[in-house]
C-alpha cells in the first residue's frame, strides 16, 4: 500500500501534512514518486484567499485520471462547498475532523491521535508545481502560482514550529475558514513547553507559537495564553542558566498570530510576559482602522483600545516587532474609512503590515452586506496603501494577486 502527498496552504496545514506522512510512515505505508504510481492521494488544499482555492480546484480536478483513491484534507471542501461538491465526489477530512482519519484507510495499527505533532516544516527547499511537470498535470495548472507547493521534506528550517492548540472561536463575518477549523482545541502547557525543551536541545534558537486562534488558547481547559506565555519564558530562563548571556544564545519566540480581542482582554498580562526578551514579534491582525467597518466585521474591539495596547506594549518591550493585517474593500467601506485605517497604521509602532483585499466566501455574514466596493477602487486602494506605508517607513506585503 502506497500514498503520494501533495501538501501546500498556510504552515499550519503544512504542518498537519507531515504529521500525515508520519502517520502513514507508522503503519507501513510507502510513498509513491507521483500520484499515478499511489494507491492513495492525499491533497491538502487551501482556501484561506480566492486564488488559492481556484489553485487547489484546478489541482483537484488534475486526479481524475489517477486510479488511486483521492482523499482531501484542509479547508476547500467546507469554504466552498457548492463548488467543491459540484465538480467532486472524493473523500474529505476538515481541519476539525481529525478523529475521524482512521476511518479513510484501510490496516491502520497506529491510530492518527497517537501521532506526535510535527515541530519543523523539514523541506530544504520548497518545488513549485510550475517547476515540476509530471504526468499529474498539477505543473501546467499552477503555473504563474507561487503559492502553492510540492514539499521535499528535507534538512532542517531554523524556526522550531509549537502547536498550541486548534480551532477558533472567533466569528468573523467575513471568515469561512472558522466553519472547517471548529472551535478551539488546546494542548496541555505541559506538552508545549516540553516540545519547546526539545527544540532547545537541538539548537534551535526561534520559535514560532502557532494556532488557528492562538489567543483562545486555553479557554476549553479553564486556562488562558498568559499561563502558556508564562511556562514557556520559565523554560527559557531555566535552560539560559549555565549558557553564555548574548544574542547568539538568546531564545527568540515569534507568536503568529494573536486577535485584538484578546490582547485587550490579555493586556496587563501581556504587558508583563511581553517585555521579557525572550519575545521577539507578535502578529496582530487590525484588519481595519474605522470602528464602524470593524463592527460590521465582528471583530470583538475598536481602533482606540488596540492602538492604545499595542502601543504600550511597544514602550514594554522596544525591541518587540509588532506586524499587523489590513483588509481592503470590505462591503460598504468608505475612501474615509480606508483613510482612517492607513492614519491608525501610521500613529502605532509597527514593523510590518500585511495588506489583503477582500473576497467574498460563501456563507459568511459580510456577504450579504451591501453596497460592495467596486474591484477597481479596492486596487487602487492596495497600490495607495502600499505606497502609503513605504512613505512611513513601515514594511508592507500584499498577500494577493493583484
Amino acid at each position: 500500500m502506497n500514498v503520494y502527498i501533495e501538501s501546500g496552504g498556510c504552515t499550519r496545514r503544512k504542518l498537519d501534512a507531515l504529521k500525515f506522512r508520519s502517520y502513514f510512515e507508522k503503519n507501513g505505508y510507502g510513498f509513491a514518486p507521483g500520484p499515478d504510481q499511489a494507491d492513495y492521494i492525499l491533497v491538502t488544499t487551501c482556501a484561506f484567499r480566492k486564488e488559492e482555492e481556484e489553485a487547489s480546484l484546478k489541482l483537484l480536478d488534475s486526479y481524475r485520471s489517477c486510479r488511486g483513491k483521492v482523499v482531501v484534507y484542509g479547508c476547500l471542501p467546507v469554504v466552498a462547498p457548492s463548488r467543491y461538491m459540484r465538480k467532486f465526489d472524493y473523500d474529505f477530512i476538515a481541519p476539525a475532523d481529525f478523529e475521524k482519519v482512521d476511518s479513510h484507510f484501510p490496516k491502520i495499527a497506529h491510530p492518527f491521535a497517537e501521532v506526535a505533532d510535527p515541530n519543523l516544516l523539514r523541506h530544504q527547499r520548497q518545488i513549485y508545481a510550475s517547476e515540476t511537470a509530471g504526468k499529474g498535470g498539477a505543473a501546467a495548472l499552477l503555473q504563474g502560482s507561487a503559492r502553492y507547493v510540492r514539499n521535499k521534506y528535507l534538512g532542517s528550517p531554523p524556526r522550531y514550529h509549537l502547536i498550541t492548540s486548534r480551532g477558533c472561536l472567533g466569528s468573523c463575518s467575513y471568515c469561512a475558514l472558522r466553519f472547517a477549523i471548529g472551535p478551539v482545541q488546546s494542548k496541555p502547557v505541559g506538552a508545549i513547553v516540553e516540545d519547546f525543551a526539545r527544540g532547545i536541545e537541538a539548537g534551535y534558537r526561534d520559535f514560532s507559537i502557532l494556532g488557528d486562534d492562538v489567543g483562545a488558547y486555553g479557554q476549553d481547559r479553564g486556562t488562558g495564553l498568559p499561563d502558556l506565555f508564562a511556562a514557556l519564558l520559565a523554560e527559557a530562563q531555566k535552560k539560559r542558566s549555565g549558557t553564555a548571556d548574548n544574542a547568539r544564545n538568546t531564545l527568540r519566540l515569534h507568536v503568529r498570530e494573536i486577535k485584538p480581542s484578546w490582547v485587550i482582554r490579555y493586556r496587563k498580562e501581556l504587558e508583563q510576559v511581553l517585555r521579557h526578551r525572550n519575545f521577539s514579534t507578535i502578529l496582530c491582525p487590525l484588519q481595519s482602522g474605522s470602528d464602524r467597518i470593524l463592527s460590521l466585521m465582528n471583530r470583538g474591539n475598536d481602533s482606540a483600545t488596540i492602538g492604545n495596547a499595542l502601543t504600550a506594549l511597544k514602550a514594554g518591550n522596544p525591541r518587540l516587532k509588532i506586524d499587523t493585517q489590513i483588509m481592503v474593500g470590505f462591503p460598504s467601506e468608505t475612501e474615509r474609512e480606508f483613510e482612517q485605517t492607513l492614519e491608525q497604521m501610521a500613529g502605532l509602532p509597527l514593523h510590518a503590515v500585511t495588506i489583503s483585499r477582500y473576497r467574498e466566501r460563501e456563507g459568511t455574514p459580510a456577504r450579504q452586506i451591501e453596497p460592495k466596493v467596486p474591484e477597481a477602487v479596492i486596487t487602487e486602494r492596495v497600490k495607495k496603501a502600499g505606497k502609503f506605508l513605504r512613505q512611513h517607513c513601515i514594511r508592507s506585503a500584499v498577500s494577493c494577486t493583484q
